[in-house]
C-alpha cells in the first residue's frame, strides 16, 4: 500500500505542486479505488512530509507540498465517496532494544533522553539511537485527535486509535518520520528504546463504512458525531442512517479495537455518555434499540443520571414491557459494585424511575417494587 501510494504521489524528488493536474488525481481515484475495494480496509492515514506542531497546526496553513497532497486526496475522495479529513498523529513505541543494533553499551551509565509529547527539542541526547531496532516492544499506540474538515472547520471525533497498517508510511522511509531515543539503564532495569512520530495526516475512509469505523472506536468517539447526525436529521424518528448507526454503537460499545487510553485532555467528555446515548435513542424512538442498550450496555455502565430520558421511554412503551431489563441493570450493576461510593448510581436511577416526575401507574409501581428489592440486597451485602 505504501510504495503504491508514494508512486502515485512520485518520489520525494518530484513532489507533485500546484496546480493539481487531472493525470495526479486519476492516478491517486485508480490506488484509492484498488485499496478499498478490500472490505476489510476501513480507513487510511497518510502523513504530511513537513513537520505541525499541536499548537500550530491548521489545515488552511500547509506548508508546500502538503498542500498539493491533501488536494489531491481530497478531490480523489470526492470522486470515490470517501470521508476525507485532518488530523494530528501520535504513534508511540517503547521496549527493550536489540544489542546488535546499538552501537555503544547500553548497560554503560550514560545521559538519557526522555520522550515528550509534542516536542521537538530533546536533540540533547548523547545516546544515538540512528539504527536501534527493538528486541521486544512493551507498549504502543497510534492515536489520531484534534480533527478538522479539509476547510479548516473542526470536527468532534475525539480520539480514535489506529492499527499499524492503516498509517501508510513507507518502511524503507520510516527515519523520515520517526525520532527515537534510547535511555540508559539503571539498577535491575534494562536500557528502553523509545520510538514516537508527531505530525499531521490525511484521513480517508468511505462514507458507507462511516459508521463501521466510528462505533469500533467505543461511545466517546461514536456518540458525539450521532449527536450531530440526529441534530442534522429533519426527521430523526425516521431516518434510517440515525437508526443504524445507533445500533452499531450499542453493538460496538465494548469491543473497541484498541484499551480506551486518552493522553492529555480528550476533546468531548466521555462523562455521561449513557444519559446522552439514551437521549438519543429517546428521539429515534425505536423499542428494540432501548431493550438492547438495557441488556447490553446500562448493566455495567450505569452512572445514574439516566432516569428522566428512560421515564420518557418507559411511559411510551409501557413498563411491564422492560420489567426484567430493568431488573437485570440493577442486579447486575450491584454486582461489580467494590465501593460504597459506587452505589450511588443505582440508587440515583431507582430514585429517578420510582419518585421521579410522572404518574404512578400500577405497572411503574410494580417495577418499582421488584426494583427495591434488587437495590436492597446488595445493599445488605
Amino acid at each position: 500500500i505504501c510504495l503504491v501510494y508514494n508512486l502515485t504521489l512520485a518520489k520525494r524528488k518530484s513532489t507533485l505542486r500546484a496546480p493539481v493536474s487531472d493525470q495526479a488525481v486519476s492516478r491517486m481515484v485508480k490506488t484509492l479505488d484498488k485499496l478499498f475495494q478490500d472490505s476489510s480496509v476501513l480507513r487510511i492515514a497518510v502523513p504530511f512530509r513537513h513537520q505541525y506542531t499541536q499548537a500550530g497546526f491548521d489545515p488552511l496553513l500547509l506548508k508546500g507540498s502538503d498542500r498539493t497532497q491533501l488536494e489531491v486526496l481530497d478531490k480523489s475522495g470526492s470522486q470515490l465517496g470517501l470521508q476525507v479529513s485532518v488530523a494530528l498523529c501520535e504513534s508511540f513505541q517503547s521496549g527493550s532494544p536489540d544489542p546488535s543494533t546499538v552501537g555503544f553499551d547500553l548497560w554503560r551509565p550514560r545521559r538519557s533522553s526522555r520522550y515528550s509529547r509534542w516536542n521537538d527539542d530533546d536533540d540533547d541526547n548523547d545516546m544515538n539511537a540512528d539504527g536501534a531496532e527493538f528486541e521486544e516492544i512493551f507498549d504502543a499506540h497510534i492515536i489520531l485527535r484534534d480533527w478538522h474538515r479539509v476547510d479548516g472547520e473542526p470536527l468532534s471525533m475525539g480520539q480514535m486509535h489506529l492499527d499499524d497498517s492503516e498509517l501508510l508510511i513507507d518502511p524503507d522511509n520510516s527515519a523520515d518520520y520517526f525520532k527515537q531515543s534510547i535511555s540508559e539503564a539503571t539498577g535491575n532495569e534494562g536500557a528502553t528504546l523509545e520510538r514516537w512520530y508527531h505530525n499531521a495526516v490525511v484521513t480517508l475512509w468511505p462514507i458507507a463504512r462511516q459508521f463501521a469505523v466510528l462505533a469500533r472506536e467505543g461511545p466517546e468517539c461514536a456518540v458525539p458525531q450521532l449527536e450531530e447526525m440526529c441534530a442534522k436529521s429533519p426527521d430523526v424518528t425516521n431516518d434510517e442512517s440515525c437508526r443504524q448507526f445507533a445500533n452499531d454503537i450499542v453493538d460496538h460499545w465494548d469491543s473497541c479495537n484498541s484499551p480506551r487510553e486518552f493522553y492529555g485532555e480528550p476533546e468531548n467528555s466521555v462523562k455521561s455518555l449513557t444519559t446522552r446515548a439514551l437521549k438519543l435513542i429517546d428521539k429515534i424512538e425505536d423499542p428494540s434499540l432501548l431493550r438492547r442498550f438495557l441488556s447490553n450496555v446500562l448493566p455495567t455502565h450505569l452512572e445514574g443520571t439516566e432516569g428522566a430520558s428512560l421515564v420518557r421511554q418507559l411511559n411510551r412503551y409501557g413498563w411491564d414491557s422492560f420489567q426484567e431489563e430493568l431488573r437485570n441493570v440493577v442486579a447486575l450493576h450491584g454486582h461489580t459494585v467494590v465501593r460504597d461510593s459506587q452505589l450511588s448510581a443505582p440508587v440515583r436511577l431507582f430514585r429517578a424511575l420510582c419518585c421521579g416526575a410522572g404518574k404512578m401507574t400500577q405497572t411503574r409501581q410494580t417495577t418499582c417494587l421488584d426494583l427495591a428489592n434488587e437495590v436492597d440486597q446488595y445493599i445488605v451485602r
